[in-house]
């Protein structure tokens, strides 16, 4: 019955945000010319689902498993790339219907409601869980149970990007005044409309209702202060809580204040990223992709006759988030790789996975494309460990919390991005004499009612209005 039910959310949840997908979800490509691919003995064959993470990734895909494919020229891969905003209801589909492919990469957040279809092998015998980023476990299978269905591959956080310049022009020490919560504000107000080359700039640029992902954000000032979305068992909100509510109200009213640019905060995340490069404001929390395109435009300026003073690489730093009330705790997001429970070639695929979790094909996948290994001894590699930007990303995924690994997580995140939006209404649509964090704080109580719903709980105050009624 619990299947039922959650195929039916997903299912019901991908079909009111897919509508406008285009039907030709994928673009399979069996890589059989060219360097790309090698003419090999088809004794085995292997259908791998990889996510569309940007133009070259099967590409990149097909030239990480060159080594693998020599070494084992009885086995042929195809690889089917997938859109991302497309992948679930895709691999959804294939569970109901019995069509998974042998491999499938998952999003760290998917796992548990795809492990919970009874599709994916049992993974828990084949790695050795310490070889990986510790918190990166926490979502390997369902929460509360021992099963790895699937292995972290890589994975990425938010970090604090800030503008070396400015902040030696309004004399921020870095080290000290992005510590914690309440140093990193006073830092935002000095840097606040801070004059370089003649034009003012903001102090942060951060993505508002128009992203998708708006709970990303939010994240880490609701776990700094001690809150967390759900219990700790996943069963029940967690979401109105007074931490909960402190991270909210510290970070949306920075908007209030005039501390957040107005105009990012009307964007999605990657138009930020862009803003930020740009020059549009002094910080901005970002991902790893930030630093493929700094450096991809600092090779540029390289390439170009006239000399720069500073270099954009250069005059760009990176920290770790502030700390709260409860300390340091950050965001993280990731893919992990799955095998099919009915692949037809369970020994072939489960090589394939150990050669993709092996530390040479993590270090050179970080490589050509820029994320970040799972795998530990991957990390200490000098591309990643002695690298100034994604040193400090390593750093702090000692730091990080997952969401929830729990079935019915996207329904839910659902619940709370929707909330988010509302939240960021009432602090955008509001002059300041008009603006009431009690209306966020309404906000909250619904949601945290829909939640539990969606969790299965009855609606607890219409219970109490119930007995009460009984009573008279």
């Amino acid at each position: 019955m619990l299947k039922k039910v959650i195929l039916f959310l997903i299912v019901g949840l991908l079909i009111f945000n897919f509508t406008a997908c285009n039907d030709d979800i994928a673009k399979k490509n069996n890589e059989n010319d060219g360097e790309d691919s090698l003419k090999i003995e088809e004794d085995a064959s292997l259908e791998v689902w990889i996510m569309q993470t940007n133009k070259n990734s099967q590409k990149d895909f097909m030239n990480l498993i060159k080594p693998f494919l020599s070494k084992n020229p009885h086995i042929k891969v195809n690889t089917t790339t997938v859109e991302w905003n497309q992948a679930l209801l895709k691999i959804t589909d294939a569970a109901k219907n019995d069509k998974m492919p042998d491999i499938v990469q998952l999003d760290m957040e998917w796992v548990a409601a795809i492990s919970s279809l009874d599709v994916l092998a049992d993974m828990s015998e084949i790695i050795n869980t310490d070889d990986f980023i510790k918190v990166s476990l926490d979502a390997a299978g369902i929460k509360g149970e021992q099963t790895i269905t699937a292995v972290p591959w890589f994975l990425d956080t938010k970090v604090l990007f800030y503008r070396k310049d400015a902040c030696e022009k309004a004399e921020v020490d870095v080290s000290k005044d992005f510590a914690t919560w309440n140093t990193f504000k006073e830092s935002l107000k000095k840097l606040n409309k801070l004059e370089i080359e003649d034009e003012e700039i903001a102090a942060l640029g951060a993505s508002g209702r128009k992203d998708s992902d708006v709970i990303d954000d939010f994240s880490w000032w609701i776990y700094s202060a001690g809150g967390n979305f759900l219990n700790s068992d996943g069963t029940k909100s967690e979401f109105n809580t007074p931490e909960v509510l402190e991270g909210i109200k510290f970070y949306s009213e920075l908007a209030l204040e005039g501390l957040i640019d107005g105009e990012s905060l009307e964007k999605k995340y990657e138009e930020v990223e862009d803003m930020f490069i740009e020059g549009k404001f002094v910080t901005a929390f970002l991902g790893l992709s930030a630093i493929n395109k700094i450096e991809s435009l600092a090779k540029e300026e390289d390439d170009e006759e006239e000399e720069q003073e500073d270099s954009l690489a250069e005059n760009i730093g990176v920290t770790m988030v502030p700390a709260g009330a409860k300390g340091r705790v950050s965001f993280i997001e990731g893919s992990f790789l799955a095998v099919s429970k009915s692949s037809g070639n369970m020994d072939e695929a489960t090589e394939l996975l150990k050669f993709l979790i092996s530390e040479d094909a993590q270090v050179e996948y970080a490589k050509a494309t820029g994320k970040m290994p799972a795998l530990k001894k991957a990390c200490e590699n000098s591309f990643i460990k002695e690298h100034p930007m994604r040193g400090v990303f390593r750093e702090q995924l000692e730091y990080a919390r997952t969401y929830p690994a729990i079935q019915l997580w996207e329904p839910v995140k659902t619940c709370l991005n929707d909330a988010f939006k509302k939240i960021w209404d009432n602090v955008l649509d509001s002059k300041e004499s008009a603006y009431s964090f009690s209306k966020t704080k309404e906000i909250v109580e619904d949601t945290e009612r829909l939640i539990n719903m969606v969790l299965g709980h009855e609606d607890e105050e219409s219970e109490e209005e119930s007995e009460e009624e009984s009573v008279d």
